[in-house]
């Protein structure tokens, strides 16, 4: 849980009936680092914040990694009605209000980021308008250093999705070109034998290793393996290198090279009996990153940025981390059914992807802030 001490009402504004203005409003502000104050050698670094939002009643939530004093002022008929301190120094953080020094009230817990995007932003908002009772955030400024001239709070921005907590329930669909078996995705999800791969071979299910063979290049990184129940097959895909796509007959054993992958990457791989064909996803920061390979030796493959995944950015640390694999599950048509998630998180999202338009729709999620 995080420690949430009551906001304090500053009294240098208290005159000021809350009745007089329009609205609340919440606004943010993460930093990293502070501005060295010149000839100040033990000085804690610091930062001016101008807050010019005339008519409304204004709660900052200031967030720092290091220790910082906050120099806040505002025009004639802005409110400060509420400050709220985060971040990891709070014992060595400042604060001041138009010049005079105030007891600093404490948010702890709070994430701190200088990109309005990404899973410590999604964190940092949820938490935010949970505790003000808000529906979204008016702004938001990030940047790793405090810059020279003051930071300006003037704009309301509370209709950008991204200030919203909860911008996902609007993004779900349109649906209604998206076949039946995969909308009621938790109803069809594949059920059939594990296949195990690795540098020795794979093994399906119950069934004795089927070993690598000498006339197939060894196996760099084994990194995922489907089974193809009608012609009893195994595809098996590595990474790394030019990378292959074995293809193991499970009645005899024999191995060959199904496909040379040029050296695309792959995370996931399923097969596709209908369309005769196999479904890669990207991995190493490219899951939108798609190969379709036909049984009959055709190719085809696009690269899909991860922004227009909605939600998947939510995943994960954007910029600083790998985002998580598009996991291919089910296939109808032109359509196939993607899963991320980020074990051991409960998070997941479940999107349609068209392979022929590109279209994708989300289908499904779930937040773990």
């Amino acid at each position: 849980m995080f420690g949430l001490i009551r906001p304090i009402l500053l009294a240098t504004v208290l005159w000021l009936p809350v009745s007089a203005f329009a609205e609340r409003e919440v606004h943010v502000v993460s930093l990293v680092n502070g501005r060295d104050q010149p000839g100040y050698v033990l000085a804690v670094p610091d930062t001016e914040i101008y807050v010019d939002r005339p008519g409304q009643s204004v709660t900052l939530v200031l967030v720092s990694r290091t220790p910082l004093k906050w120099n806040v002022s505002h025009s004639d008929g802005t409110l400060i009605e509420s400050i709220l301190l985060g971040g990891d120094a709070l014992s060595d953080t400042q604060l001041t209000l138009s010049g005079i020094t105030m007891d600093a009230e404490t948010f702890s817990g709070l994430p701190i980021t200088t990109q309005p995007i990404g899973a410590p932003f999604r964190r940092l908002v949820s938490n935010v308008t949970d505790h003000i009772g808000l529906d979204a955030i008016n702004s938001f400024y990030g940047r790793y250093d405090a810059p020279d001239t003051p930071i300006t709070i003037d704009t309301n921005f509370a209709q950008l999705d991204a200030f919203n907590p909860n911008y996902l329930s609007s993004a779900i669909g349109p649906l209604g070109d998206v076949p039946h078996v995969l909308r009621d995705w938790q109803n069809h999800l594949p059920r059939g034998p594990i296949v195990r791969f690795d540098a020795e071979g794979v093994q399906l299910g119950d069934d004795a290793l089927l070993e690598v063979t000498e006339d197939v290049p060894p196996i760099f990184l084994p990194q995922a393996a489907v089974y193809d129940p009608i012609e009893e097959m195994i595809y098996a895909m590595s990474l790394g290198g030019v990378g292959y796509v074995y293809r193991v007959d499970r009645r005899t054993g024999v191995w060959d090279v199904f496909a040379e992958l040029d050296g695309f990457d792959g995370a996931q791989m399923h097969f596709d009996h209908d369309g005769q064909r196999l479904i890669l996803t990207g991995a190493f920061g490219r899951p939108g990153e798609i190969l379709v390979l036909g049984l009959d030796g055709s190719a085809d493959t696009f690269t899909l940025p991860v922004q227009m995944f909605a939600g998947l950015t939510d995943l994960y640390d954007y910029g600083q981390d790998d985002p998580p694999s598009l996991v291919p599950l089910e296939t109808d048509g032109d359509w196939v059914l993607l899963s991320a998630s980020t074990p051991p998180s409960e998070a997941y999202r479940i999107y349609a992807l068209n392979l022929a338009n590109r279209n994708i729709r989300l289908l499904a999620y779930r937040n773990a802030f």
